[in-house]
């Protein structure tokens, strides 16, 4: 009769199933219920807040500027941000704004 190899394909063959390492499992907190909120709504869905503490934002509509309702000390890294990525986003296509301008031209257009 043919010999079966009957061992885990990922275990080493000199270890055997006993001298398995043991898993310890993540603990994982979770927040009391002290920290949630529930609020039961009329249609019998819930609204949960996980930090009740935590100040409300205005009431904005999907379209409404996040500018009038960010500070400056957020507002500024941002926008420094975006112009420097403009900027490098120009430099960046420099020589194929010449090149496009400079085919228009010997095509003739103005």
């Amino acid at each position: 009769m043919a010999e079966i190899d009957k061992s885990l394909p990922n275990q080493p063959e000199d270890m055997a199933p006993e001298e398995a390492v043991e898993v310890v499992e993540e603990q994982t907190t979770e927040p009391t219920t002290d920290e949630i909120e529930v609020v039961t709504t009329e249609d019998g869905g819930a609204e949960i807040s996980f930090d009740p503490t935590a100040t409300e934002m205005p009431e904005m509509g999907h379209f409404a500027n996040l500018a009038e309702v960010l500070d400056d000390d957020i507002l500024d890294p941002i926008g420094s941000q975006l112009t420097s990525d403009y900027l490098d986003y120009r430099q960046s296509r420099k020589d194929w704004e010449d090149t496009y301008k400079n085919g228009l031209a010997l095509l003739g257009f103005k």
